[in-house]
């Protein structure tokens, strides 16, 4: 049997996509040098692909000895949770507890062999087995902390409790309760924060302008603000504004700050003479080459390094 590429091998232990398919159609595969330097930015001390094959053993070694993945998900509250356990823990008793979001714990316990074996492992001269831990109640969406409590010691891993469908209204809020008459029809606005701006401002929509329609929409009697994504993006060198290509998915795009409601910046005079709000207005109605000056267009990094 073909044993794979250890380079390409321990890339992929480390979460790393080898190939994808670009926009024309066509297969790209991470080449050796990108792949070094991933995994470097990923934390991976390697420098050659030949020391790959030792650092992909390291990886299961240390695999096996962490009790709980320290970020694991629950789909819709239910499901379970992967424990790895040495072999000769598998008569002793545990506890576990799991803190929600909405400020509720919930408790359980039980032997090491009652949990369901998934596969074994061995690390060096030693076993170690993966088991699941099933939860029989759903729990409620949010973030947990899960503990697991074995021999004297605590674990802990940030569970998150995500739901696979988006909201929608059920059947049950199409029509009023006892008279079954038909609920007016649900209705909203989708427009791209970027082109939300006010008047007398920059040519970028703020998250202050996202809650004034949101308002406006709500005065109306409506039910629905969508937009695009509004992550980290790179609006530098390079810039890439796209809402579908972000630098990252756990943080905002500051660019979509609404300086209004910084404290500081009413103290500011000079961050509001910038961003054109002062008394002179100078980025307002600066030269012709200013970006600023003219709201028929957006330039993204001037907007970036002006906030």
């Amino acid at each position: 049997m073909h044993r794979q590429d250890p380079l390409q091998e321990l890339a992929e232990l480390s979460g790393v996509e080898l190939h994808y398919q670009d926009n024309e159609g066509q297969l790209q595969v991470a080449s050796e040098e990108a792949l070094l330097k991933v995994l470097q930015a990923l934390g991976v001390p390697i420098s050659s692909p030949e020391e790959a094959e030792a650092l992909i053993e390291k990886h299961h070694d240390t695999t096996w000895r962490q009790v709980l993945e320290p970020f694991q998900v629950l789909w819709d509250g239910t499901g379970s949770l992967m424990v790895r356990l040495p072999e000769s823990a598998n008569f002793r008793s545990f506890r576990w507890e799991m803190l929600c979001e909405d400020g509720f714990t919930i408790r359980g316990k039980g032997t090491c062999s009652d949990l369901p074996l998934v596969t074994t492992g061995q690390v060096k001269d030693k076993t170690y087995v993966l088991r699941k831990l099933i939860f029989s109640e759903p729990l409620p969406t949010g973030y947990g902390e899960f503990r697991f409590h074995l021999g004297g010691r605590r674990y802990r891993a940030t569970v998150a409790i995500a739901p696979t469908m988006a909201y929608r209204p059920t059947d049950s809020d199409k029509t009023e309760p006892h008279t079954k008459k038909k609920k007016k029809r649900r209705w909203g606005i989708f427009a791209p924060l970027y082109s939300l701006h006010r008047d007398g401002r920059s040519s970028l929509g703020d998250l202050g302008d996202l809650e004034d329609i949101t308002r406006w929409v709500a005065s109306q009697g409506g039910d629905v603000v969508g937009t695009l994504p509004l992550l980290a993006s790179f609006l530098d060198n390079p810039c890439i504004p796209s809402p579908y290509a972000p630098v990252s998915r756990l943080y905002w795009n500051e660019v979509f700050l609404d300086l209004d409601t910084i404290p500081e910046w009413q103290n500011c005079p000079r961050a509001q003479q910038l961003m054109g709000r002062g008394p002179e207005e100078s980025l307002k109605h600066g030269t012709e080459d200013d970006p600023l000056s003219d709201h028929s267009w957006i330039n993204y990094r001037t907007e970036m390094a002006t906030k």
